[in-house]
């Protein structure tokens, strides 16, 4: 709960917010993809599956990616990676890709860092 971003910054904005942490402390107890998931499955009936934009670790932005898939939504993930050129001629932001990007990977400085989680090969993330 310490460490949750002082809500009256964004409680003007036209949005529910909702928070999770880990240890229960303040909000959803458990990870943040718990929230996403319930709110994908119980959007109403007028609600289209809207769009998802994730930032965060590997492995929750995998589970975002598996979780917007399943409920039809669009999702973009911002992915970090360390870029030395920004050209991508260094291959050092490679990711692998499952379409789009160059060729067999994308590069997280050239067609990133906010790229569709469906280009992602994410078992190898």
């Amino acid at each position: 709960a310490e460490e949750v971003l002082n809500k009256d910054l964004v409680s003007n904005l036209p949005m529910m917010l909702e928070i999770a942490t880990d240890d229960g402390s303040a909000g959803h107890y458990g990870p943040v993809t718990d929230l996403l998931e319930s709110r994908l499955r119980d959007r109403g009936a007028g609600e289209g599956p809207g769009t998802v934009f994730a930032c965060g670790p590997p492995a929750m932005l995998k589970r975002v990616a598996e979780i917007t898939i399943k409920a039809g939504a669009a999702c973009q993930v911002s992915l970090e990676a360390a870029m030395a050129c920004g050209l991508g001629a260094c291959l050092g932001c490679a990711v692998k890709a499952v379409e789009g990007g160059d060729g067999a990977y994308l590069h997280v400085c050239r067609e990133g860092p906010v790229v569709p989680a469906g280009w992602v090969d994410w078992g190898t993330v």
